[in-house]
């Protein structure tokens, strides 16, 4: 059964660290971590913040073993969602755009696509 040290050292061989480099990052000292990853010592809180927040880690994979081991990136979440709905590559960048738009900004593009939808309605008037 994989236990909490061992999904901390895959973190670790993953990033291509060595346990110098990886205790480093965590502030945490190498024996530590060594004692951690071989369950000689539990992982402590703090640890468990510091991988989720330095490397992307879900705190629940880290945890228990259970789902994704990495937070799905922005990028992965709008590839998703444009394969679901059969965007094309321009609807899929207009997605981005619009989730990284403030709300003045989304206010603006509604405002100016509602006006494009009335001219639409009456072409060339």
């Amino acid at each position: 059964m994989e236990t909490i040290g061992d999904r901390l050292k895959k973190v670790r061989i993953d990033k291509n660290l060595n346990q110098n480099e990886f205790a480093d990052m965590l502030e945490i000292s190498q024996p530590t971590l060594s004692a951690n990853e071989s369950n000689r010592d539990n992982v402590s809180k703090r640890t468990i913040k510091a991988v989720c927040r330095e490397f992307g880690v879900r705190e629940e994979w880290l945890l228990t073993g259970e789902g994704e081991m990495y937070v799905k990136q922005e990028e992965d979440i709008v590839y998703e969602l444009a394969t679901k709905y059969g965007m094309t590559r321009s609807q899929a960048i207009f997605f981005k755009l619009l989730l990284n738009s403030s709300q003045q900004e989304v206010d603006a593009i509604i405002s100016a696509s509602k006006k494009i939808a009335e001219e639409f309605k009456n072409p060339l008037e």
